[in-house]
């Protein structure tokens, strides 16, 4: 019988074997700065070194690639590592590598000028993330006093939101505002044609000659001193829009009977005036005159 191997392996044998290939490799080749060599699993240990070969040597960028795409240039880095194909400064990178880092090996252009606060967190979420790699998000059981639901919009979203829903509701309250306009227009009309009366433009001349035929009742009434007096509310029924009519035309001949009867008052008061001043200006210019008189032919004699 063959021996069964054993497929599950400790920990410490797993490090032990990751010891055992780099050592191999380091009496093999022996690289620059006495570097060690790395794996496939040094992902995120070599990331730096990782992203300035993939833009210097692959001219692409890491936020560029899936996740599949990159382990497999990851596993070719690994590669040239191990074999001392790469810069020394890969083996010891300089500081700048790490201050210059972050903007060199993304594609992303970041302007923070005008932006948000929830922008630039993003930006420094996304910097961050360029320069160490990605993390895994924590993920905490919920709680009890966890409050799980929807986040509040922000206050720009939901003024915005409450200027929309407003312009809805006006909006709605008008085309119901004309809906019942309407209805009460067609039952109105429906009423009357039940009652066998004109509609339309029918209806309206009908109205018309109705009004006019009450006016002249009315005037008819006003003239005879021998008539009783009716009340305009009895004449005209509930409906009081020809009165209203009446006193509006009233009001605007009292204006404008009072306007003119002001103008005439005004007119006499500046004629007055000037009459007065012309008639004094005649008593100064006779009485110059009798003194000039006087002066030269002296004083008249009065008769005794």
């Amino acid at each position: 019988m063959g021996h069964t191997r054993n497929r599950s392996s400790s920990p410490k044998a797993r490090t032990d074997k990751h010891r055992s290939r780099r050592s191999n490799l380091t009496a093999v080749t022996q690289l620059p700065h006495q570097a060690e060599p790395i794996s496939s699993d040094d992902f995120f240990k070599k990331s730096l070194e990782f992203k300035r070969w993939l833009k210097d040597e692959k001219n692409r960028y890491i936020d560029q690639l899936d996740s599949s795409k990159s382990k497999k240039y990851f596993e070719k880095f690994v590669k040239c590592w191990n074999r001392a194909q790469l810069d020394p400064d890969y083996y010891n990178p300089p500081t700048h590598w790490r201050t210059t880092s972050s903007a060199s090996t993304s594609s992303h252009s970041w302007t923070f000028k005008g932006a948000t606060t929830l922008d630039r967190e993003k930006a420094r979420a996304a910097l961050h993330e360029a320069s160490i790699g990605p993390t895994l998000p924590p993920q905490p059981l919920p709680s009890k006093s966890t409050i799980i639901g929807p986040s509040l919009p922000t206050t720009n979203l939901a003024d915005f939101q409450y200027d929309l829903d407003q312009e809805s509701e006006d909006k709605s309250r008008l085309n119901s505002q004309r809906k019942s306009e309407l209805k009460r227009k067609w039952k109105n009309e429906k009423e009357e044609q039940d009652d066998g009366k004109a509609t339309g433009k029918e209806r309206l001349i009908e109205k018309r000659r109705e009004k006019r035929e009450i006016q002249i009742e009315y005037q008819r009434q006003k003239d005879d001193t021998n008539a009783p007096e009716i009340d305009d509310r009895n004449l005209f029924g509930s409906n009081n829009s020809f009165q209203e009519a009446v006193k509006a035309r009233d009001r605007a001949h009292e204006k404008r009977t009072g306007k003119n009867s002001n103008f005439k008052i005004e007119k006499q008061i500046i004629m007055n005036e000037k009459l007065t001043a012309m008639k004094s200006k005649e008593d100064q210019t006779m009485a110059m005159f009798r003194a000039m008189a006087n002066n030269k032919f002296g004083q008249p004699k009065s008769s005794s």
